[in-house]
């Protein structure tokens, strides 16, 4: 359940970006959902087991309604360059998740053993971009009032096969985020190394 209620927020959560975009604008709602994103890290951290499961839930419906609203502003703001900054982003993002997946055990030894303190850490890089992205915030672009209606989708063809790819390929990718380490433990590897070998391995598919 707790490996499954991240990925799962991802989902559930996608189709709130719209909605609240066009109520209080992207700029404004991303950093809003910064902040529940650092209130989850904080709660998943300090309030024992209920709290990891309260904050992961928090934090996965953060990440599913910024990486929603991400992508459209890097197209608006750079179409010129809306291809190499959407590398950009997605480079971040699969950077900072090896990252997460290396450093969190040694981290947690660091801090004698302490797991709360290990997840606790990531509290910095989250309110680290709230400081970045409140400029942004403050310049806004407006509300989007415009809605678009798209009819026919459940018929196409074409959009059941991009769902049935993206949904595979996604599926592959969160198994293996999720298990690997699970399973490299139980054939006798540490946590640290385990979370090392996840790291590289998300490294790996970033390069190629």
């Amino acid at each position: 359940l707790l490996t499954t209620l991240p990925v799962l927020c991802l989902g559930l959560f996608a189709p709130w970006a719209p909605v609240l975009a066009r109520r209080f604008g992207s700029e404004r709602v991303i950093l809003g959902i910064l902040l529940l994103l650092a209130l989850g890290i904080l709660v998943r951290s300090a309030l024992g087991v209920s709290g990891l499961f309260i904050g992961s839930l928090l934090a996965g419906a953060s990440i599913g309604i910024i990486g929603v609203l991400l992508p459209g502003i890097v197209k608006r703001d750079f179409p010129q360059h809306a291809g190499t900054l959407t590398g950009v982003y997605t480079m971040a993002l699969c950077l900072g998740a090896a990252m997460a997946a290396g450093a969190t055990v040694p981290l947690t030894q660091h801090f004698d053993d302490s797991w709360a303190m290990g997840l606790g850490f990531w509290l910095l890089p989250a309110l680290l971009a709230m400081l970045v992205w409140l400029p942004q915030a403050r310049q806004g672009h407006g509300l989007h009032k415009a809605t678009f209606r798209v009819r026919g989708l459940w018929r196409d063809p074409l959009a059941w096969q991009v769902t049935l790819y993206m949904g595979l390929q996604s599926s592959l990718a969160y198994i293996v985020f999720g298990w690997l380490p699970s399973i490299l433990i139980g054939r006798g590897l540490t946590p640290t190394e385990a979370g090392l070998v996840l790291s590289v391995r998300s490294t790996m598919c970033l390069l190629l």
